[in-house]
């Protein structure tokens, strides 16, 4: 919805992709792993390519290198 749309895209400006790390909490979260994927990358619409898979992927990586595939 555009108000998570904009809450995220506000998030983000004030924060920065670097110290946000999506995680879907599955599989206790309702949907499959795809479904939430796509939620979450549905919420992060608002902002550019860079941030969302700094977001979906990235800041995750750096936190944790040894889990990185």
């Amino acid at each position: 919805s555009a108000n998570v749309i904009d809450l995220m895209t506000k998030v983000v400006s004030v924060f920065g992709s670097d110290r946000i790390a999506w995680g879907s909490n599955f599989p206790n979260s309702p949907g499959t792993l795809a479904e939430i994927v796509a939620a979450g990358e549905a919420a992060l619409s608002g902002v550019g390519s860079k941030d969302r898979d700094a977001i979906m992927g990235g800041t995750g990586q750096r936190l944790y290198p040894s889990l990185a595939v």
